[in-house]
């Protein structure tokens, strides 16, 4: 089956999948991207929302606390009562002018209302807690919130995380 994985190198580590083989790592990531555009396309109401962590922002990835992240990040949705589908990955970019890593989230969300209260309440309370002392941000905002008008290319971006390591 083209599910399996042929190399006998890597031992299986999730169903059929091992994450130390490329192919397997680029199945994987593929399966979900179409798992994910399907139930997009049956809904209608998605969209993709980003969330930085300026006050976050590390010298080292080795710093970053990903779990201390998201459980920080679960914790303001259920506080703003944001109860839509949330659905995402972490990552974490470099930038020179700061030499330092910025942490933030890629999430598909089911709702197309960006400036429902829940919302509001969640950018109003994520946006109080963004100052970082130790370096000055160009910030611009620290929550985007885009609808999904191409579900295929929005989709691949967010789950652009899951990669090869080549």
């Amino acid at each position: 089956s083209s599910d399996v994985c042929s190399s006998d190198r890597f031992p299986v580590t999730i169903g059929f999948y091992s994450f130390a083989c490329a192919e397997c790592v680029r199945r994987f990531r593929v399966k979900k991207i179409n798992q994910l555009v399907r139930l997009c396309e049956d809904y209608q109401k998605w969209s993709v929302v980003t969330i930085i962590y300026y006050d976050d922002m590390a010298s080292s990835l080795f710093r970053l606390n990903i779990q201390k992240l998201k459980d920080r990040l679960r914790k303001q949705l259920n506080r703003s009562g944001v109860a839509d589908v949330v659905i995402g990955c972490f990552e974490a970019d470099y930038h020179p002018e700061y030499k330092a890593w910025m942490p933030h989230f890629h999430l598909l969300v089911k709702s197309d209302v960006a400036d429902s209260f829940e919302w509001k309440c969640f950018r109003k309370s994520h946006s109080k807690q963004q100052k970082n002392e130790k370096r000055k941000i160009k910030r611009k905002r620290s929550v985007l919130f885009q609808i999904v008008q191409d579900p295929s290319k929005q989709i691949a971006y967010v789950y652009r995380g899951i990669v090869t390591g080549k």
